[in-house]
C-alpha cells in the first residue's frame, strides 16, 4: 500500500471482486512488484553474464565482475500435460560487504481457474548457452 508501487497495482472493484478475484486486476502492472529504486532497475531484462560495477561500495571503492551465467528450464506437469515456462533473471542483490551475490529467477504459468490442476513443476539448470557469431548456439 506504498506509493508509488501502489499506483501499479490495478483496479480491486466490485467488477474486479466479482469477475476475477482471486487473480490481478486486468490492468495490473507488474512494476507494482519492483522493490529497487527505478534507477536500480536495468532497462533491458537480464540474462546474466553483465558486467557489474560497484563504486564506493567497498572499501577498495572499485568493484567490477561479471553475473554468472545459468540457463534454467521449467517443466510444469498439470492434468492436461506438461508445458516448458520461459524463465526471467527478475533480482539481483548485491552485498559487497559480504562478498555475497543473489540470483533470482521468475515465471509464471497462468492455470487461470485450474491452478488446481498442476502436479508438479520441476527446475533444470544447464550450462549457460552461448549464441555465437553466426547465430548457431554452442554451450559453454
Amino acid at each position: 500500500m506504498w506509493s508509488p508501487r501502489l499506483e501499479y497495482a490495478g483496479t480491486f472493484d466490485d467488477r474486479w471482486r466479482n469477475e476475477r478475484m482471486p487473480l490481478w486486476p486486468q490492468d495490473y502492472d507488474p512494476r507494482q512488484a519492483q522493490a529497487a529504486h527505478p534507477r536500480l532497475v536495468s532497462g533491458e531484462p537480464l540474462h546474466g553474464g553483465e558486467q557489474v560495477r560497484l563504486t564506493n561500495l567497498t572499501p577498495n571503492s572499485d568493484l567490477r565482475f561479471r553475473l554468472p551465467n545459468a540457463y534454467l528450464i521449467l517443466t510444469t506437469s498439470t492434468r492436461a500435460g506438461r508445458f516448458r515456462q520461459k524463465v526471467q533473471l527478475d533480482r539481483v542483490i548485491i552485498e559487497p560487504a559480504a562478498k555475497k551475490l543473489v540470483m533470482v529467477w521468475r515465471s509464471s504459468l497462468n492455470c487461470g481457474a485450474r491452478v488446481r490442476d498442476v502436479l508438479s513443476t520441476v527446475v533444470e539448470v544447464k550450462p549457460h548457452i552461448r549464441v555465437a557469431a553466426d547465430g548457431g548456439r554452442s554451450g559453454l
